[in-house]
C-alpha cells in the first residue's frame, strides 16, 4: 500500500508572535506527467481563508532533484492547484513549507472553525487549512508524526486520527482535510494516554464543565453510532476559544470542532443541544451523484443542517435523554423560529453566498431543512412506506461505501417510496414556499398525543438594521423610533459592544435580546448601559405550535 507520512514540527518556544508549524509530506507517487496537478490546497471556507500558499513558498524534491510547480486558482478563487513543471517519475516526493497563524482580531469575522490559531499556548487547526492533499484518489497508509523538540516541557499533541507524537490511519488523503490537529499544554477527557476510541480536547479551560460534558458525549456516541449502523466507536471532539465573538462548529473526520468566547457565554442547555447537532453530522450528509456536484448539490445546507436539526431532538426522545415535554419545548422553539424567521423568503440557491454575513439566512438551512424532513417523515409514515431512518440509513451506507448520494439519488430514493411528485415537493421547499405540517404530524411519526395549531406570533425585529451590530465602528442608525428597541432605551447613535446576544438564541420565543452599548450622558461622560428587549416586530404572521390534545 502506497504511504504518506506527515511530520509536523510546531515552532512554541518562542514569542508568540514567531509560533508556526514546520510541515513535512513524504509520499509515494505513480508519476505526474508534466502539467499535471500534484497538491490541491483549500484557499477558503466562508470568510476564513487558509494559508493562501504560493509555488515560491514551497520546497519539492523527489528522486530527480528539485520539483518546481506553479499553481492556478479554481471555484471563484475557493481552490488552488499545484501543478508540475516536468515530469515526476514514480516513488518517493517530499514537500516541505511552514503553516502560520491567521491573528484573528475582536472584530475578525465567524466562520467555520478550521483556520490554524493560536489557543491557550499553543495552537489548533483543520488539516484543510495548511495541509496540501496530493492529488491521489486511493487509500494510503497515512501517519502523522509530531516533532516536539521545538516546544515547552509538557507540550502534548492530538488529532483526529488519534493522540500522542504518532498515529496512523489507512484512508484517502482527503481525509486529512477534514482532521483536526491540537498541539501544546492539552486537557483532555479522557486523561491523555487513556488509548481509548473517544476523546475531548481543549488548550484553554473553557467556561463550562469540560470534563462533565466528556462524560455526557461519550455515553452519547455509542448509541448514536449504533442507530446509524456504525460499528467504529472512534470519536473526537475538539474545543477552542475564539477571541472574537463567534461560537461555531464544524464537522469532522469521525468528530467535530466548536468555539467558545468569553463575550456571551452559552448555557450548558445550548451546549449540549449544539453538539448533539454537530454528531449527527458524522453519519447524514448530502454528496454528490456524478463526479461532479451540481449547483444544487452545492447548495447543500437545507440537507446536512436539517437532518442534524432533526435527529438532534427526535433522537435523545427515543433514547430517553428528553423527556415528551422537553422534546415538545424544543420541537416548538424550531417551528416558531422557522415562520418568524424575517429572511424566510430568501432560496437555497441564495443562501450559501449570505451564509456568513450575519443576521438570518444562515439560520434557514437549519429550519427549513428540519421541515422539510418532520413534513417527508409524515408522509412516508402516512402512505405505509418504508420510514425515513431507513431512507436515511441508505443514504449513510451509499456515504460509507463511496457511492454517488447526492440530490439525483436522494429524489430517486423518496420517489420509490412516493412516486414523481417528491421532484415537486422538493422545489417548492428549495424555492422558499412555506411548508405547512399536519396537524397530527406528531401523532402519526412519533405515537404522541400532540396536535399541531395555527398561532399568530410576532416575526423577529432588532428595532434597527442587523447590519449596525457589525459595522466598523458599530453604530446604531436608521432606529425605528416605534420598535421595542426604542421602547427599552435603544437611541440613535448608541455604540454597540461585542456584549450583545446570539441570534440563535435571541430568535427562540420568548427569549429576549441584550446589549451593551456606549453613549455619552448629558455631561458628556461616556458610559456603558446594558439594554435589553424582546426583539419581536408589533405585527404577526402565520405560525404553528404543539398542544397536547385534551387542550385542543
Amino acid at each position: 500500500m502506497p504511504t504518506l507520512k506527515l511530520l509536523l514540527t510546531p515552532s512554541l518556544a518562542c514569542e508568540a508572535a514567531n509560533q508556526c508549524i514546520n510541515v513535512r509530506i513524504t509520499l509515494d507517487v505513480p508519476g505526474f506527467e508534466q502539467d499535471a496537478i500534484l497538491f490541491h490546497h483549500i484557499l477558503s471556507r466562508g470568510p476564513i481563508k487558509t494559508m493562501q500558499y504560493t509555488s515560491d513558498a514551497l520546497h519539492i524534491r523527489d528522486a530527480l532533484g528539485p520539483v518546481q510547480v506553479h499553481h492556478e486558482d479554481s471555484g471563484r478563487r475557493r481552490f488552488r492547484e499545484f501543478l508540475v513543471d516536468r515530469d515526476v517519475p514514480p516513488g518517493e516526493l517530499t514537500i516541505e513549507y511552514q503553516a502560520l497563524p491567521w491573528k484573528p482580531t475582536e472584530t475578525s469575522p465567524c466562520g467555520p472553525q478550521i483556520a490554524i490559531e493560536r489557543d491557550g499556548g499553543g495552537l489548533t487547526g483543520a488539516g484543510m487549512a495548511f495541509i496540501l492533499r496530493p492529488d491521489l484518489d486511493m487509500v494510503m497508509d497515512i501517519t502523522v508524526e509530531w516533532d516536539l523538540s521545538s516546544t515547552p516541557p509538557g507540550t502534548q499533541a492530538a488529532c483526529s486520527l488519534g493522540e500522542g507524537t504518532m498515529v496512523s490511519a489507512k484512508v484517502k488523503p482527503d481525509v486529512l482535510d477534514e482532521c483536526f490537529f491540537a498541539v501544546g499544554s492539552l486537557h483532555s477527557y479522557p486523561p491523555l494516554g487513556t488509548s481509548g476510541k473517544f476523546g475531548m480536547y481543549w488548550l484553554e479551560n473553557p467556561s463550562f464543565d469540560a470534563p462533565a460534558l466528556g462524560r455526557q458525549m461519550e455515553s452519547l456516541i455509542p448509541i448514536i453510532a449504533a442507530f446509524f449502523h456504525d460499528q467504529d466507536l472512534t470519536y473526537r471532539i475538539f474545543i477552542r476559544r475564539n477571541i472574537q465573538k463567534c461560537v461555531s462548529g464544524r464537522g469532522l473526520y469521525r468528530g467535530f470542532v466548536f468555539a467558545w468566547t468569553t463575550v456571551v457565554p452559552r448555557d450548558q442547555d445550548e451546549i449540549v443541544e449544539f453538539l448533539m447537532h454537530e454528531t449527527v453530522h458524522n453519519w447524514p450528509r448530502l454528496g454528490f451523484s456524478g463526479d461532479y456536484p451540481t449547483p444544487e448539490e452545492l447548495a447543500d445546507g437545507w440537507f446536512n443542517e436539517g437532518i442534524a436539526e432533526y435527529y438532534s431532538i427526535i433522537l435523545p426522545y427515543r433514547f430517553g435523554i428528553f423527556s415528551e415535554q422537553e422534546l415538545i419545548r424544543r420541537l416548538n422553539i424550531r417551528i416558531s423560529g422557522y415562520y418568524t424567521n424575517p429572511d424566510l423568503e430568501v432560496k437555497n440557491k441564495d443562501v450559501q453566498d449570505r451564509f456568513w454575513n450575519g443576521g438570518h439566512v444562515n439560520r434557514i438551512p437549519y429550519q427549513r431543512g428540519f421541515m422539510y424532513f418532520m413534513q417527508l417523515a409524515y408522509k412516508l409514515k402516512k402512505a405505509n412506506a418504508r420510514s425515513l431512518d431507513n431512507i436515511i440509513l441508505d443514504m449513510v451506507d451509499l456515504r460509507r461505501r463511496g457511492k454517488p448520494h447526492g440530490i439525483i439519488v436522494w429524489l430517486h430514493l423518496i420517489a420509490v417510496e412516493l412516486g414523481p411528485s417528491v421532484d415537486n415537493e422538493y422545489r417548492f421547499m428549495a424555492d422558499a414556499h412555506l411548508i405547512i405540517l399536519p396537524s397530527d404530524v406528531l401523532q402519526i411519526t412519533e405515537s404522541l398525543n400532540w396536535t399541531l395549531e395555527m398561532q399568530r406570533q410576532e416575526p423577529f425585529y432588532l428595532g434597527f438594521p442587523e447590519e449596525c451590530l457589525t459595522a466598523n465602528p458599530p453604530v446604531v442608525k436608521l432606529l425605528d423610533p416605534d420598535s421595542r428597541a426604542a421602547e427599552a432605551g435603544v437611541r440613535e447613535g448608541d455604540v454597540v459592544t461585542r456584549q450583545y446576544s446570539f441570534f440563535v438564541v435571541a430568535e427562540r420565543w420568548g427569549q429576549n435580546f441584550s446589549m451593551n452599548v456606549k453613549r455619552k450622558n448629558d455631561e458628556g461622560i461616556e458610559e456603558l448601559k446594558t439594554i435589553e428587549w424582546w426583539p419581536r416586530s408589533r405585527e404577526t404572521v402565520e405560525s404553528y405550535q404543539f398542544v397536547a390534545r385534551s387542550e385542543a
